[in-house]
């Protein structure tokens, strides 16, 4: 072959077109687990918090529980106190005990997930997020995009190759008897050389529709790319509202803790004179445990949401 009409070079390019288009497709794929890898990792988070909330509690449950029962000794107090805190113990022991096997079978899936192997006893870190100083977008799908465009591109010229002429040399050598002469019949050398040259000139508009149809696949490349960018928009806008909505129940939870320790202080002062049941007493410090757990969930939905659209953006986290 001579000339092919650009055919080869154009399908060298196709396949390199076609090789990085499922490159990039295997980025967006990875940026799907990304994702994943963010949601469990949080939730392992709350649990590690939520487990260290219940074994603080129990142990300030057991001091109590020493000092019911020495009112009980001595008479102060009625033995059903006891019992009650100690059902409450046990209760908040179990609790810490589901959230620790919880924790076992999320650090399993975030192995699998990210190829690790992670103790069961790891304390995974709360990442430190610093102020969001650029929204530049950095999505591997627009990659993936342009690189699936540049592929319809290439395929284009394929089709406008295969109306170009062709032009093919050939040659043959050899020696016979009789040679190429056959007027001859002596043994003798013999050669011949020449050129081919092929023209399609009519195709019956298979060329035509091959366009048209690229035509309409590049058009649904721009239609995703489209449907994407808003996609995107809404949900960077979802994250943003995340955002200012929990910094604001952070600081409302800074002061529901604060006053619910000072209840929960005058409920344990009026239990230990006899004057509150321990059921009131539980009542109170199974609020002020639960405005902790809010204000711990927050702080880490907080952080888990600078990440999510961090993440959205495309941007390194390291």
């Amino acid at each position: 072959m001579i000339y092919d009409g650009g055919i080869s070079s154009s399908q060298k390019s196709l396949e390199q077109a076609s090789l990085q288009s499922s490159l990039q497709q295997v980025e967006v794929d990875l940026y799907s687990i990304k994702e994943r890898i963010n949601q469990v990792y949080f939730y392992i988070l709350v649990l590690q918090e939520n487990t260290k909330l219940m074994e603080s509690t129990a142990s300030e449950l057991e001091e109590k529980i020493k000092t019911i029962e020495s009112g009980v000794k001595n008479g102060f107090l009625q033995a059903s106190a006891s019992d009650a805190l100690m059902a409450e113990y046990l209760k908040i022991q179990q609790k810490a005990d589901e959230l620790k096997m919880e924790k076992r079978t999320s650090l399993n899936i975030l192995s699998e997930l990210t190829g690790s192997n992670l103790a069961y006893d790891v304390n995974l870190a709360l990442p430190v997020i610093d102020k969001i100083s650029s929204d530049s977008v950095n999505r591997p799908e627009y990659q993936l995009f342009e690189a699936q465009k540049n592929q319809l591109q290439v395929s284009g010229k394929i089709i406008s190759s295969k109306k170009m002429p062709k032009i093919a040399g050939f040659g043959q050598f050899g020696y016979g008897k009789p040679g190429l002469n056959m007027m001859n019949d002596e043994a003798d050398n013999f050669y011949m050389v020449g050129a081919r040259i092929s023209w399609n000139i009519w195709d019956w508009n298979d060329g035509k529709r091959d366009r048209e149809a690229i035509k309409v696949q590049q058009q649904l490349v721009d239609n995703r790319r489209e449907i994407f960018d808003k996609n995107l928009s809404v949900s960077l806008a979802k994250e943003r509202s995340g955002i200012e909505k929990m910094e604001k129940l952070i600081e409302t939870d800074k002061q529901i803790i604060g006053l619910r320790e000072k209840i929960t202080r005058r409920s344990e002062s009026q239990m230990n004179n006899g004057t509150l049941t321990s059921s009131d007493y539980i009542s109170d410090l199974n609020a002020e445990v639960q405005a902790k757990i809010n204000f711990q969930i927050h702080k880490i939905q907080l952080v888990q949401t600078k990440i999510n659209y961090l993440t959205l953006l495309g941007t390194k986290i390291q």
